[in-house]
């Protein structure tokens, strides 16, 4: 403790070691830069070797082996186009965060579904046929 003011007889106290609470900041911190992190990285990336579909909390890598088709259908539970990968051993569809955006509601999916990569209609055919191709092409 040392004297704020001479003569003024309060004191002050100097802390010498970080707050109690300090694990906790950084932690939440890291948590946010990670989501934060995962966010940026959603989409569908393409390789020779296969599929790699982002979510912010899953990525999945699909070879190209085991994509039967790649095709555009209804989006599970909402009243929207998504692009879908099916897949061989197991026999599943795989959602992909490419959506096609409508003119009138793409402002009020975009606020309640930050996880999803909206694109024109498009700009929505031309990654379907690119990523179309891609299988075709693949070994």
């Amino acid at each position: 403790m040392r004297p704020c003011r001479r003569g003024s007889g309060r004191t002050a106290a100097i802390r010498t070691s970080p707050p109690d609470g300090w694990p906790f900041v950084v932690a939440f911190v890291l948590t946010f830069e990670v989501v934060l992190w995962r966010t940026v990285l959603v989409g569908v990336y393409v390789s020779e070797r296969g599929v790699k579909i982002r979510h912010v909390t899953r990525t999945r890598v699909v070879p190209w082996n085991r994509v039967t088709r790649v095709w555009a259908g209804q989006a599970a539970g909402f009243d929207a186009w998504q692009i879908w990968v099916s897949t061989s051993d197991p026999d599943r569809d795989v959602e992909t965060p490419i959506w096609r955006r409508q003119a009138w509601t793409w402002r009020r999916h975009w606020t309640l579904h930050r996880n999803r990569v909206y694109l024109s209609p498009d700009e929505f055919a031309a990654t379907l046929a690119a990523l179309r191709s891609g299988q075709a092409v693949s070994p």
